[in-house]
């Protein structure tokens, strides 16, 4: 092979592999809009429609408990702004101290505290707002409620990463509770 024909092969592949990473560059850039799920008819879900949704087909709530609903889950978000607020500025102070050459205990542990209160204002307020929400089912719907928030609460909740180790003491336990079970 001559130097010319070389040449020109290295062009050429020189060009197919700009024009990837032009088309590559190109589609990183115009990045598309998540998905978004649409209900039967065709409209786009928010969370909330989704949890109307829920509520009505799973649980079987009326209309009427359904309005119901939307007044306390109104009245739930004024509740929970200025506790959200509170909690950012909370964590913004707590982290602010490390622009500070020295910081004693106490100052940090005082700080740390006001985001715990804030949290546990958020706890609190929730627990209550998902208790007045069951307060609106009947006693059939009750157990179908309960299912929905702890699935609910499952996603609410961040997982503890487990260590391989604390994975296998958990299975051995469990392989020895299944024993002590049967042996009963």
């Amino acid at each position: 092979m001559n130097s010319t024909s070389r040449y020109k092969w290295l062009v050429f592949i020189i060009g197919v592999l700009l024009v990837t990473n032009i088309a590559m560059l190109a589609m990183l850039v115009k990045k598309k809009d998540p998905p978004k799920r649409e209900n039967r008819s065709g409209q786009t879900q928010t969370y909330q429609s989704r949890t109307v949704m829920i509520l009505e087909k799973e649980v079987g709530f009326s209309k009427e408990q359904l309005e119901q609903y939307q007044a306390l889950r109104e009245d739930h978000s004024t509740k929970m702004r200025p506790i959200i607020e509170k909690i950012r500025a909370s964590k913004d102070s707590f982290y602010r101290l490390l622009s500070l050459p020295e910081i004693s205990d106490s100052l940090l542990q005082a700080t740390a505290a006001k985001v715990a209160e804030a949290e546990n204002q958020v706890n609190l307020q929730t627990f209550q707002h998902f208790r007045d929400i069951k307060a609106l089912c009947t006693p059939e719907q009750q157990p179908k409620f309960e299912k929905f928030i702890e699935n609910v609460i499952s996603r609410m909740v961040v997982p503890v990463r487990r260590t391989a180790q604390q994975k296998k003491e958990d299975s051995l336990r469990q392989v020895n509770q299944s024993k002590n079970i049967n042996t009963q």
